[in-house]
């Protein structure tokens, strides 16, 4: 049974609601219950007893209906009843300007409260997020010109409430900014006062209750003059009211985005209030637009707010915020291609004075010290993004990144594992970072692409290590495994010797493997580490793992574990080359006795893979060059009980086999390594064996012709050495 870890997180979004299909009948009674509802509105426009929220959601569904009505074709285009609809939603929208106008005016004059301006029964900012979402806005084209005038009329009215909510929000803002407290006493009277205790824990809950039981009774309120508490109160009350304004102005992004991001880029540069102009600025970052000019406005306004609030840590962390929604959005418009508003990219690229502040403003995120974990998964994306987008000056971030593998909170580690394969999607060179990667990982593991390999005794002589940082760290080189081939190879075997080491870990490691497998389209975890078996067993053996842990980690090759001999004969073709190599007596001599035959037997069952990986081994430039002349003149003759002549008489039965070996382990790679080599050096191993073991002329060029003395490439062979090296890819 294969098990599960997921190692991306996908999200999901479907496109297939817009090809739903209602049956005749249904569409019919909707449209029925559509005219009754119309009817409806023309005998109940007395708009002044319906409370904000209600008329705005009335809008959405009149917006949402009218869409249907469009990509249906259930009601003509031109019909007088979809006139209607459009009049229902213009005289609605035209009610609440004049309502905000008219807010606007009393407020100025001081003859109403915040709290009375929009008395509703639910949430202003969830409602206008609900109609400006509506798909009719979004429509690029409509079919009908009557319907496409009709549809501009409303944006036009949108964009005009837009213009009365920011002149409103400024009002409010400078009326926060009187420090007469007896005009704000006047400005702001005790109806407006709704807190709960967890906005204002300072005033007394019994008195916030009677005030809004009392709001009901009497249509004259008294003012709150002389009290600490009440003051507190009507200066939160003004801060919700103020955030919950720029909240329902940023909707309108959906409706007419650059008009929307001058007035929020208007409004921040009066603001006072730090915790409004943060919120102002983080929609900016979120909805920035095609032009250059105003990133580089934004960049600048970042930059100042962090300067203001230098001192303040809090202060601090709400700049990387917006540093994050800021590289988010220019994240999906690289992506896509498109701002937000569906218009082209202006820029191409960010200008070096403004990635210089970027990288600053990044870099000192990195020295805030912060115990919010969420705090550093969100350092942890900027950083990311900021590769992703500006490589060529994100050198300095690698470090900072890599830092954060010593994170004393597992969420945060595993968030990294998952992005750690930033780096090697965005510079060449993986097994250098990868080495930079191994050397910060905070435990001692075996390893053996470092320079110096780390071998399983130094690991257990160590002594147990932190398991969460382990486990990390798996998760780590299994995203990374995925992400870049030159470094697969000893991601899974750092991987398959942990599960040797500690059993512990056997599961994890497992799972890992089905991942990998399923993220790789292997059909099942064995089929892929049987891919990987010759490196990882190269790797097992020169670290000096042990034979018997890796018998007992057979299962994760997809072998039974009451069957250990199966699994030793499965991959004695690759071992045993390794273990003479590197001249391991005492693991040749447990595989013989496992084996339950003579070792002598053994050699000479597994010649063709021994002879064939040795020789290739030999031609090659690597390490083992030296060593594997010595296996072919010497310790194969030993440890086979062969002579020399024996040895050749092998050669020649078992020439079309051997060839097939030798073209199972060529490797396209810039520098492979054993078992695995170039062509170049294999063209010129297959010259020397078919052409005379030991007999090769002086010009043994790759590119000389092979002679083939032996008539090794006729036909009827040849298609022995194609199904040979057939079957060998896909066993």
């Amino acid at each position: 049974t294969e098990s599960h870890f997921d190692l991306t997180c996908t999200a999901v979004i479907s496109d297939k609601c817009n090809r739903a299909h209602l049956p005749g009948h249904i569409q019919q009674q909707l449209l029925d219950q559509l005219m009754e509802f119309e009817g409806f509105m023309a005998s109940n426009e007395q708009l002044e007893k319906v409370d904000l929220c209600t008329l705005v959601y009335r809008c959405s569904l009149l917006c949402n209906l009218i869409h249907c009505a469009l990509l249906s074709r259930a009601i003509e285009e031109n019909s007088l009843f979809l006139k209607e609809l459009f009049g229902h939603v213009t005289g609605i929208i035209k009610y609440i300007i004049s309502m905000v106008m008219k807010k606007h005016e009393e407020l100025s004059h001081g003859l109403t409260s915040v709290g009375s301006a929009f008395e509703t029964a639910g949430s202003i900012l969830s409602s206008f997020q609900t109609f400006l979402s509506a798909p009719i806005f979004r429509l690029r084209s409509v079919s009908n010109r009557a319907s496409s005038v009709l549809i501009k009329g409303v944006t036009v009215l949108l964009d005009e409430l837009l213009v009365e909510f920011s002149q409103l929000f400024s009002r409010l803002s400078s009326s926060a900014n009187n420090s007469d407290s007896e005009n704000t006493s006047k400005m702001l009277p005790i109806s407006s006062v709704n807190l709960s205790e967890d906005l204002n824990p300072f005033v007394d809950h019994k008195s916030v209750v009677d005030m809004d039981f009392d709001m009901t009774d009497s249509g004259e309120v008294d003012s709150i003059t002389a009290s600490g508490s009440g003051s507190i109160g009507i200066s939160s009350r003004l801060l919700e009211w103020k955030l919950e304004l720029v909240g329902v102005i940023s909707t309108f992004f959906s409706v007419s985005a650059p008009h929307t991001w001058e007035i929020l880029y208007n409004l921040v540069e009066k603001e006072s209030d730090v915790k409004v102009s943060h919120a102002i600025l983080l929609n900016l970052c979120q909805n920035i637009s095609a032009s250059s000019k105003s990133l580089s406005s934004v960049v600048h306004l970042i930059f100042d707010m962090r300067e203001k609030c230098a001192s303040l840590l809090l202060g601090s962390a709400d700049c990387l915020t917006h540093v994050h929604a800021l590289l988010r959005t220019l994240m999906v418009t690289r992506d896509v291609g498109q701002n937000t508003d569906g218009k082209l990219q202006a820029y191409n690229e960010v200008s070096n004075e403004n990635q210089d502040i970027l990288l600053d403003l990044v870099t000192k995120g990195t020295e805030i010290s912060i115990t919010d974990w969420f705090f550093r998964i969100m350092l942890i994306d900027c950083i990311t993004h900021f590769i992703h987008l500006f490589p060529d000056g994100a050198q300095d971030m690698i470090g900072h990144f890599l830092n954060m593998l010593h994170d004393t909170d597992y969420r945060v580690r595993l968030y990294l594992a998952r992005k750690m394969v930033v780096l090697f999607e965005t510079w060449e060179g993986h097994d250098e970072l990868f080495r930079d990667v191994c050397s910060n990982i905070g435990v001692k593991m075996v390893q053996f692409s470092s320079e110096i390999p780390v071998k399983s005794r130094e690991v257990l002589a160590v002594g147990p290590q932190s398991v969460p940082v382990i486990e990390t760290v798996l998760i780590t080189l299994a995203h990374l495994s995925v992400h870049s081939e030159e470094v697969e190879f000893e991601c899974a075997f750092m991987i398959s010797a942990v599960a040797a080491i500690q059993p512990s870990q056997r599961k994890l490691e497992y799972a890992l493997f089905d991942s990998i497998s399923r993220k790789l389209s292997y059909a099942s975890r064995s089929k892929y580490l049987d891919q990987l078996m010759g490196p990882i067993l190269f790797r097992w053996v020169a670290c000096e793992v042990s034979l018997v842990s890796l018998v007992k980690v057979q299962e994760m090759f997809g072998f039974d574990t009451a069957k250990p001999k199966e699994f030793i004969e499965h991959i004695c073709p690759w071992l045993l080359s390794f273990l003479i190599l590197r001249g391991d007596a005492a693991g040749l001599n447990w595989i013989s006795k496992t084996l339950l035959q003579p070792l002598s037997a053994v050699i000479k069952g597994y010649f063709v893979q021994i002879f064939g990986l040795c020789i290739a081994a030999k031609n090659g430039t690597g390490p083992e060059k030296d060593l594997a002349e010595t296996v072919l003149y010497e310790s194969l003759l030993q440890l086979g009980e062969i002579s020399e002549f024996e040895r050749d008489d092998l050669i020649r039965k078992h020439m079309v086999s051997i060839v097939g070996v030798l073209l199972t382990v060529s490797s396209t790679a810039r520098q492979s390594e054993l078992p695995y080599f170039s062509r170049e050096i294999l063209a010129r191993t297959i010259k020397q064996v078919v052409d005379g073991f030991m007999d090769t002329a002086d010009d043994d060029s790759a590119d000389t012709v092979v002679i083939d003395k032996v008539n090794i490439f006729r036909a009827d062979r040849v298609f022995k050495v194609f199904c040979f090296f057939t079957c060998s890819m896909f066993i």
